[in-house]
């Protein structure tokens, strides 16, 4: 839950998601909604609070200037780097509780999950480390405060020794910058644009700290391109955990799922791991023992914490990981830094406070000619029917009775009876159950027909009601676009008639709007490398097969992932197409256009992917954008509004292209 100003005299409030208590009282006050946040003048802002329960403390760090001041005079606070002992005062306790708490929203309504714990101690609280500069910030804002500070953390010396910087490494002013004044920020989580060059700005902090480090990161992808620049950039080994790898340095690089599997951070409590870590803090590295016990080591022994693409600290397992080391300095390295799911705090908590440095920002690295400026087409696409709601909602049919109640093949056989006006499909189990099915049903099986074009025929006659219902297994439907309106899972007990979502009905199965994209494509395949976004494993393989391109996805292997990349950046290819691998943080700084053939309307989702062809190039003018544009009336509508809203934001040049261009 986000309180932030708009105008002169007017207040945003943008909860986690829709939330009906919050849209309640937003209601009865007369506020505007545009589908994802409210706005309301700034006299209503105390009403808001006291409807909704909300202290003052939640209005910190945007809204400074309604917060009433003169408050708690004569209250005396003692706080260290992680705890705060405060009266048993229960206004002043619920206001630092706000201070430190997430908003998020559960099934239509707001829940508050605080990061301050009660300790044994009376009157003592804990808090993440991250959050004493908001704690001591937020407490500094009132004169009649007694604040006594006694720090428990002590400044490592720096340590580790590096060759010269290696010339061909360039050095940005900003980033030297940056580095420079790392030591004395300290914890921070770092904004910086995509395409800033992240990395080097790391090698440079590391240079400049030298402690020990670990750097967290989330795929193998970036777990290499990570590993290989610091080789390159600070000329020492380096550690690396992750891709079937483990080998520990002063510097290393890991993946978060690898620590997380590797400490069995699900099977042990948080506290014991944390524990047995720091207990290792200051020992020699324990060789002999097992790679958990060496990553306790290691977590116990780091000085300097970096985490890329640090707004995924929201997540629970990467903020687990995170947590359980204690260093002096820590960084979270991001382009979004706020979340919309009610969990920002928890990246804050985990690393430090925004730092967004004025010399770093996206205008400026433009105008010195370290980031290409972006071009967006917005192409329209007119549905032929209204979605709403996010997700269409499963419809159960219950197995009657126990010993009594009928065959599943039954019960489908009575469904697709019932919905011989409906296109509908029937999950098997392999392909031996879809072959039986078929047989007993007179249904054509999908399985059957091995050339991927033949097979796409009859799934486009489904489409347009040719007939009523095929048959497939379920490994084949992972990998393969569906259109259908219900799908009939044969494979439980309990038969399940979902009706399909929404997402996959109307964007990802539609085949009028995947004619687009592909006309698109084709039209700037030879003019530009050409990068295709897509969520899904099904739509990747329907447009790789319609564009004859590559695509990479999550379970493609390694080689053939680096072949593909080194063949675009060779000119071998212009076309390649990719799930959600490559939205954030790869760099392929040859690639010009990017189509997105996904609906987004988180400011994330909606900025990062354009990243990947904003890094300059030989060649380059400009980063070239396509944007489908769903009207729909609905809920794709709203997902589109948000998208230009966010990219009109950042004074991107949009420009309506219609799609009888391509």
């Amino acid at each position: 839950m986000l309180f932030f100003k708009s105008g002169e005299n007017e207040i945003v409030l943008r909860p986690a998601g829709y939330a009906e208590d919050v849209a309640g009282v937003m209601r009865q006050i007369n506020t505007r909604f545009n589908g994802w946040q409210w706005s309301f003048t700034s006299d209503k802002l105390p009403v808001v609070l006291s409807k909704l329960n909300l202290s003052e403390g939640v209005l910190y760090p945007y809204l400074t200037e309604y917060i009433d001041k003169s408050k708690f005079k004569g209250i005396k606070v003692s706080l260290t780097d992680t705890t705060i002992t405060m009266p048993d005062n229960e206004e002043f306790v619920k206001t630092i509780e706000d201070l430190c708490s997430c908003f998020e929203v559960d099934k239509g309504r707001t829940y508050k999950t605080s990061l301050i714990k009660e300790t044994e101690k009376d009157n003592t609280y804990s808090f993440p480390p991250g959050l004493l500069k908001r704690v001591g910030s937020f407490l500094k804002l009132f004169p009649g405060i007694d604040i006594k500070y006694r720090p428990t953390r002590t400044k490592p010396k720096s340590y580790l020794d590096f060759p010269a910087i290696p010339k061909h490494i360039e050095q940005r002013d900003y980033q030297a910058r940056i580095s420079e004044e790392a030591g004395a920020v300290a914890r921070a989580t770092l904004v910086l644009p995509t395409g800033a060059g992240k990395t080097i700005t790391s090698s440079l902090i590391i240079r400049k700290l030298g402690v020990r480090t670990l750097f967290l990161t989330y795929s193998s992808i970036l777990l290499n391109q990570t590993a290989d620049t610091f080789k390159f950039a600070l000329g020492v080994p380096i550690g690396v955990i992750g891709d079937d790898k483990f080998s520990i340095g002063n510097i290393t690089v890991a993946t978060i799922q690898t620590i997380y599997s590797k400490l069995g951070v699900n099977k042990e409590s948080h506290e014991e791991l944390k524990s047995k870590a720091l207990a290792y803090s200051g020992k020699p590295y324990p060789a002999d023992k097992t790679t958990k016990e060496q990553l306790l080591w290691l977590l116990g022994n780091t000085d300097c914490l970096i985490v890329d693409e640090g707004h995924q600290l929201g997540a629970n397992t990467i903020y687990s990981v995170a947590s359980l080391s204690d260093p002096y300095y820590s960084f979270a390295l991001t382009a979004t830094p706020l979340r919309e799911d009610g969990r920002d705090l928890m990246v804050e908590a985990a690393t430090g406070p925004i730092w967004r440095p004025k010399y770093a920002t996206e205008e400026k690295l433009i105008e010195q000619g370290y980031l290409l400026p972006v071009r967006v087409m917005m192409v329209p696409f007119q549905h032929r029917e209204k979605y709403k709601g996010e997700y269409n909602r499963n419809k159960y049919i219950y197995r009657q009775g126990k010993k009594e109640s009928k065959e599943p093949e039954e019960i489908i056989g009575t469904l697709l009876d019932r919905m011989v006006e409906e296109r509908s499909i029937l999950l098997a189990r392999d392909t031996q159950h879809a072959l039986e099915l078929a047989e007993k049903f007179n249904l054509p099986c999908i399985d059957t027909i091995e050339d991927d074009v033949e097979k796409y025929k009859l799934l486009y006659q489904l489409a347009k009601n040719k007939f009523p219902a095929a048959v497939i297994s379920k490994e084949t439907y992972e990998n393969t676009l569906v259109e259908a309106d219900y799908i009939i899972d044969a494979t439980k007990k309990r038969i399940k008639m979902g009706y399909m979502p929404m997402y996959n009905k109307a964007i990802m199965a539609n085949f009028d709007r995947n004619r687009v994209i592909i006309n698109i494509a084709r039209y700037y395949r030879n003019r530009f490398k050409t990068l295709i976004l897509v969520r899904t494993i099904a739509h990747g393989n329907y447009l790789s097969l319609a564009l004859n391109a590559p695509f990479i996805h999550g379970s493609t292997k390694k080689e053939e992932k680096e072949r593909v990349i080194n063949q675009i950046e060779k000119g071998e290819i212009n076309l390649i197409i990719a799930s959600q691998i490559l939205e954030q943080g790869v760099d392929i700084p040859c690639l010009e256009l990017l189509i997105d053939a996904a609906t987004r309307q988180k400011v994330r989702s909606i900025l990062q992917p354009v990243g990947r062809i904003r890094r300059p190039a030989p060649g380059k003018n400009y980063a070239y954008a396509v944007m489908i544009y769903d009207s729909d009336g609905g809920t794709f509508e709203r997902h589109s509004r948000r998208k230009y809203d966010v990219m009109k934001k950042n004074n991107w040049d949009i420009r309506v292209v219609s799609p009888d261009k391509f």
